[in-house]
């Protein structure tokens, strides 16, 4: 293929190195995106509840006693 000149070839969009590029960094920044979220929601934390006593068991005193 030849340009309107005649002057040389011209290269396809897909043979550049650098618009691979430019595809690649957000593509790699939503695979990341979607697996932090996938392992967020497959992970979860269990609930802890502490049942050690009433919230009166121990009062904590006033910083003013202090």
């Amino acid at each position: 293929m030849t340009t309107a000149t005649g002057r040389g070839s011209v290269r396809r969009w897909y043979r550049e190195p650098l618009v691979w590029l430019l595809i690649a960094i957000p593509a790699a920044a939503i695979a990341g995106g979607i697996v932090t979220l996938l392992l967020a929601l497959h992970g979860r934390d269990a609930v802890l509840v502490e049942r050690t006593g009433g919230p009166a068991s121990h009062p904590v005193e006033p910083a003013s006693a202090r």
